[in-house]
C-alpha cells in the first residue's frame, strides 16, 4: 500500500536504495499509490511497473513522469488475440538523468500489489 511504501521510504537512510515492483493491473495504480511513488522518489532507485493495459499505463505515467523517467522497457504477448500486452518498465528517477545516478549499495526491494486501493 502506499502507507508501506511511505514507511520503507521513511527508513531507507540512504538515497535510491529502495526498489519496488509495482504489479498495476488492467485499471492501473490507484492515485494515492501514484502520488506517493512520486513523493518517495528520493529513496527508490528503480521501479519495475508491470501492466496489462496501455490505456492505464499512459494515466499512470502521466503521473509518474513528475518524479521518473523511462529507463527501459519490454512487452510480451502472453495473451494472443486480445487486447492486452503486458508491458514491463524500469522507471528511475528524473534527477539521474542528468548522471546523479545510485549508488552500488545493497539495495532493499519492496514488493507491492498496487493496483488495488488501500
Amino acid at each position: 500500500t502506499h502507507h508501506e511504501l511511505r514507511d520503507a521510504a521513511k527508513r531507507t537512510e540512504t538515497p535510491h536504495a529502495l526498489d519496488v515492483l509495482a504489479t498495476a493491473g488492467r485499471h492501473g495504480l490507484h492515485r494515492t499509490m501514484a502520488d506517493a511513488l512520486v513523493e518517495c522518489a528520493a529513496a527508490i532507485g528503480t521501479v519495475l511497473y508491470v501492466s496489462c493495459n496501455v490505456t492505464s499505463m499512459a494515466k499512470d505515467l502521466a503521473v509518474l513522469r513528475q518524479g521518473y523517467f523511462i529507463a527501459d522497457f519490454e512487452s510480451y504477448d502472453f495473451f494472443p488475440g486480445s487486447d492486452f500486452v503486458m508491458t514491463v518498465l524500469q522507471l528511475v528517477p528524473s534527477r539521474w538523468r542528468c548522471g546523479g545516478g545510485g549508488s552500488d549499495l545493497v539495495r532493499q526491494v519492496l514488493v507491492l500489489p498496487v493496483g488495488l486501493p488501500a
